[in-house]
């Protein structure tokens, strides 16, 4: 969209008089006793997070998760991976997290659409899985790169949980989605 997307304003946020971002939307979505770590450069946001870079910048969402990996402190059993730019994703997660305890065997809960593919960057990995996937080659590699070699059972959502911002057309959508969510409206985007 030739700018930071993960800035641009949605909607306020209820209880709040500052604008609330695309970045906000997805963290507001992350209970707060959770570990959060945002790749990319550090920006302004409504709640405390940690942030880090990929190595070189601008290398992939790959290696963005595999830094994002590497940056947590403490050792969960579960890594959400959420795209930033997905304000709606975290809505999915409750399902992905149960869909891969109902699995033993699976590595990673991922997350489709009705009408499109599974979506790597809104997943719940098991911690050993993603690190696992993330110590080789990651550079410029996309993010269905993370799931080769890995167990995944694909977990259908709602679209409006993987309606991410690539469009001014998608942040139009994203905007009336996060009004009608405030009003307590039913949503579809």
């Amino acid at each position: 969209m030739g700018h930071d997307k993960l800035a641009d304003t949605l909607a306020p946020a209820a209880g709040t008089t500052g604008p609330f971002t695309v970045l906000d939307a997805v963290l507001a979505g992350v209970p707060d006793d959770v570990e959060v770590v945002v790749v990319g450069p550090s920006r302004s946001t409504a709640r405390p997070v940690r942030t880090t870079r990929e190595d070189p910048p601008g290398s992939g969402p790959a290696a963005g998760v595999g830094a994002g990996v590497r940056a947590l402190t403490g050792t969960p059993a579960h890594v959400v991976v959420l795209a930033g730019d997905a304000p709606f994703g975290p809505a999915a997660v409750p399902a992905l997290l149960a869909a891969l305890r109902r699995d033993p065997h699976a590595d990673v809960a991922v997350a489709a659409p009705p009408d499109g593919p599974p979506q790597p960057l809104l997943a719940v990995y098991r911690r050993e899985a993603l690190a696992r996937t993330t110590t080789g080659q990651l550079l410029h590699r996309p993010a269905r790169a993370l799931m080769d070699h890995l167990a995944v059972v694909v977990v259908p959502v709602a679209q409006e949980a993987t309606l991410d911002v690539d469009t001014p057309a998608d942040l139009e959508a994203a905007r009336r989605a996060a009004r009608a969510r405030l009003r307590g409206e039913s949503v579809r985007a």
